[in-house]
């Protein structure tokens, strides 16, 4: 009698009959899938990205909102806003100190290599950066939350000072976190090439950050001066005939 269509195959439908397919059914249950280096540096790349980003556009964005103070006493709001940006940014930090161990682990590790300029450029930019941020919590954060009435300009100018470094400095290793993230060409240069190319960056960032703080002093008597000499004056009154 004919078998019907299919029933050889039924065994492996109902489970294992045979020495043989229990072989292959315990081989197919316990393969898992191989997580091979490739893949490890994907993911690895792609949670330094997801710090990188971040991190740049909400330093950015915690820089926007402490200018104000230019113009104006911060508001309490602002205040708050600007410790919700440090949290973020300080997650962020974490964010690539992880995915950048690992990457340096996946270099150094397996295959033996040996850390090339971009990678201690890289490492000397996020060490800068994670004591710039404690430096910001403990100093700018905390004067700026102790002096709530007042302007950037009336800071005492030693504080402003230190305002404008740190200002500057996370500026700076930002960005150049960015560019070593994120510009392939910076890969292939060696040590005094990306100096060369770094160091412009920093002293314009931390020029800015000095000169703000210097030009602060007197900015609101300043600017009001010249719109005062910016209006028309009073037209001369037509002579009587």
């Amino acid at each position: 009698m004919a078998q019907p269509c299919g029933f050889r195959h039924a065994p492996t439908i109902f489970g294992p009959q045979s020495r043989d397919e229990m072989g292959q059914w315990e081989g197919r249950s316990s393969r898992e899938p191989e997580v091979t280096p490739e893949f490890a540096k994907d993911m690895a790349v792609w949670i330094h990205f997801m710090g990188l980003v971040p991190g740049l556009l909400y330093a950015l964005a915690a820089d926007a909102t402490a200018m104000r103070s230019l113009r104006r006493p911060l508001a309490a709001e602002e205040l708050r806003q600007l410790r919700d940006f440090h949290l973020i940014i300080s997650l962020a930090l974490l964010l690539l100190w992880a995915s950048g161990l690992a990457l340096l682990w996946l270099k150094l590790g397996p295959g033996g290599g040996s850390l090339t300029p971009k990678l201690m450029v890289k490492l000397a930019v996020v060490c800068t950066l994670t004591a710039n941020a404690v430096a910001i919590g403990r100093i700018g954060l905390t004067g700026l939350g102790s002096r709530p009435l007042l302007r950037f300009g009336d800071y005492p100018a030693a504080f402003r000072i230190r305002l404008g470094l740190i200002g500057g400095l996370s500026a700076a290793c930002w960005i150049s976190a960015f560019a070593l993230g994120m510009f392939v060409p910076l890969a292939s240069m060696d040590f005094g090439q990306l100096v060369l190319r770094l160091v412009p960056v920093f002293a314009l960032c931390l020029a800015g950050g000095l000169a703000i703080a210097y030009v602060a002093r007197g900015l609101d008597r300043r600017l009001a001066a010249l719109r005062e000499a910016a209006m028309p004056g009073p037209s001369d009154p037509l002579p009587s005939s």
